[in-house]
């Protein structure tokens, strides 16, 4: 119960500011949070390495076709 007075402040503090939070975004409550290609949590933020796993597997393009896709996945 004593963290719902910490959001509420926190909450509070943001609409002062003019920062709003959407609901269907907001993660509250939640023991893991994968945020873009990092997971949150309790003892703090990791990498997911799933594309860099990828890219270890990928052979060097040879062709200009296959490079232009490599770099597409590069992005």
């Amino acid at each position: 119960k004593e963290y719902l007075k910490y959001v509420k402040t926190v909450l509070n503090i943001l609409n002062k500011v003019y920062v709003y939070i959407s609901v269907e975004k907001s993660f509250i409550a939640y023991l893991s949070v994968r945020l873009l290609s990092y997971i949150v949590n309790g003892e703090g933020v990791a990498k997911i390495d799933n594309r860099i796993t990828i890219f270890k597997k990928l052979k060097f393009p040879n062709t200009l076709e296959t490079l232009e896709q490599y770099l597409g996945i590069a992005g």
